[in-house]
């Protein structure tokens, strides 16, 4: 909960936040969202009345029941390891997370998206329930990828391409026949000129081994494996593998783009 959800008493004062108090009792009874949240953070602070967690509770969990960011975010920090007289509650803390989640709020999503990994690594799941986690896990990063996060993106995309590896590997395919994604090329392209190695180095393999809507690029791959080289030269050594194969002064033909034009500024930027 941000600190300036409660910084109205601050400057109103402790005199005139009783009269706040039963105004916001008044519009509370008639269903006022934002009423209710305010009469939860203020008998969870002792804002003009007691500090009472359970009744702030009360009021909290009738604005989350209509959607209310703030009081979700306040019931989830409360049941976390429990406050005042209200004890912990893990089943509750991760109704919140998971409500919060489906309205878009990151911090949520992000929660969620680390709790199913470490689930998932844990190997305690069914086959069936990995995959649905796995699935769910998937789709929180995307919506954060929507939003902008750019390493969402980049695990978003490594995680339908690491699918798409075990699916062919399972029909004893070459992942070359496949299609990649456009949000999945999208997300690489924008983590590599984000200056994130691992998404350029990834992007590396894409372009080297080609798929079926995008042609193979030897030319891309080794600027590509360069850049991820440039920033993280003790990690990346596909650059200096792949250099060792060909000159680069004869993958100079490609088709350019958008998103070459960028990459070799950026790579011209960095050799400075």
């Amino acid at each position: 909960m941000k600190k300036d959800k409660f910084e109205l008493f601050e400057q109103i004062g402790f005199p005139k936040a009783k009269e706040v108090i039963r105004t916001m009792e008044r519009k509370a009874k008639k269903g006022d969202v934002e009423a209710l949240f305010i009469l939860g953070a203020s008998y969870h602070q002792g804002c003009g009345v007691e500090v009472d967690v359970r009744k702030a509770v009360t009021y909290l969990e009738k604005a989350a029941k209509k959607d209310h960011i703030a009081s979700l975010n306040l019931l989830a920090s409360i049941y976390f390891e429990g406050d005042g007289n209200v004890q912990e509650d893990n089943e509750k803390f991760m109704s919140c997370m998971e409500k919060l989640a489906s309205l878009g709020d990151s911090d949520a999503q992000m929660f969620l998206v680390d709790a199913l990994h470490k689930v998932i690594e844990e190997g305690v799941l069914s086959d069936e329930d990995e995959d649905q986690a796995e699935e769910t896990k998937i789709y929180l990063l995307h919506e954060m990828a929507k939003k902008g996060d750019i390493d969402a993106g980049i695990t978003y995309a490594l995680s339908k391409e690491e699918r798409l590896a075990f699916a062919v590997d399972i029909v004893e395919d070459d992942i070359e026949n496949y299609e990649i994604e456009d949000d999945v090329l999208e997300y690489l392209q924008r983590g590599a000129l984000a200056e994130i190695p691992v998404a350029s180095a990834f992007l590396g393999t894409i372009y080297e081994k080609g798929r079926v809507n995008l042609p193979k690029s030897n030319a891309i791959a080794m600027k590509c494996y360069k850049l991820a080289h440039l920033l993280e030269p003790t990690i990346f050594h596909e650059y200096t593998h792949f250099k060792k194969k060909y000159k680069e002064r004869d993958l100079n033909k490609f088709e350019k783009n958008d998103f070459t034009d960028a990459l070799e500024k950026l790579l011209s930027r960095l050799e400075k």
